[in-house]
């Protein structure tokens, strides 16, 4: 991936994911203009960059690619918080990880370090994190990721999220959303779940290109301890895994060129690779 401008500044970001999107956001209120907004998701080739100021966003590329980043450019700081990345960021000489917040939060305390996080962006956590409490969360979440990455959006998002009287709007919203959802699961489980067997675990993997938390969350209650989602795109194979907290699923995608968190991870395999689980029933 070749990556031609003359913004000195370049802001490669986990893609695909909402946390990696909303830390891509506060860097966008950061930086502006200035600097160039590059989505990268696991297994994807990295964008060809050099003599350039590089943030790295809620994903590490490989690491001969990472050192190739390095090497090439004038600095490179890192805001991660994967269990899975830990090792790699070694390499980095300035870099922000805790494990306990989100890459959002983490961008947040980076970039704006006296300024209040705002609720988005705790909400973000919550989500990235697991760590919902209440079923009115859980509408917010859902409001959340009905919306598009579009930094402006993100701005509309936030400042409403600091609104009582918006957020009850909000919620019911995101009420509707939630009952369509499932719905929509109970769909999926009925024509898509099979049992598998994946590195030595019988689970119940998944095709489906949406919802994939969620239905993995109702997988895992059904048949512990971890739930595989999978879907195919015109090149590659997209995987998550979830987690009932008894296996490290980071672990298991790092194998596979991924990586994570120990309750939810993802790797992605090209198009025609043998599927590394088998359908038991």
């Amino acid at each position: 991936m070749t990556n031609g401008t003359d913004k000195n500044i370049a802001v490669v970001y986990h893609a695909d994911c909402r946390d990696g999107f909303s830390g891509a956001w506060v860097a966008w209120k950061k930086f502006g203009n200035q600097a160039e907004y590059i989505p990268l998701g696991h297994g994807d080739e990295p964008p060809r960059l050099s003599e350039r100021e590089v943030y790295l966003i809620d994903i590490l590329p490989e690491e001969n690619e990472l050192k190739n980043i390095i090497r090439l450019n004038k600095s490179v700081f890192a805001i991660d918080h994967h269990v899975s990345n830990k090792q790699l960021l070694s390499m980095v000489s300035r870099f922000k990880f805790q494990v306990d917040k989100s890459a959002a939060v983490l961008a947040w305390e980076h970039f704006f370090p006296n300024q209040k996080i705002p609720a988005l962006l705790n909400y973000v956590q919550d989500m990235d994190l697991f760590e919902w409490d209440s079923r009115s969360s859980m509408d917010v979440f859902s409001y959340i990721n009905f919306l598009d990455h579009d930094f402006n959006i993100w701005n509309q998002l936030a400042d409403d999220l600091e609104n009582p009287e918006i957020i009850v709007n909000i919620t019911q919203k995101g009420a509707l959303l939630n009952a369509y959802k499932e719905k929509k699961i109970n769909e999926i489980i009925e024509k898509n779940a099979r049992l598998v067997r994946f590195e030595g675990l019988e689970i119940f993997a998944a095709n489906s290109s949406t919802l994939r938390s969620p239905l993995a969350d109702r997988l895992i209650k059904r048949h512990p301890p971890i739930a595989l989602i999978w879907v195919e795109t015109k090149d590659k194979i997209q995987v998550s895994l979830r987690s009932n907290g008894t296996v490290d699923v980071s672990v298991l995608a790092k194998k596979f060129g991924g990586g994570g968190h120990p309750l939810a991870a993802g790797f992605r395999l090209p198009l025609g690779t043998p599927r590394p689980w088998r359908v038991v029933y």
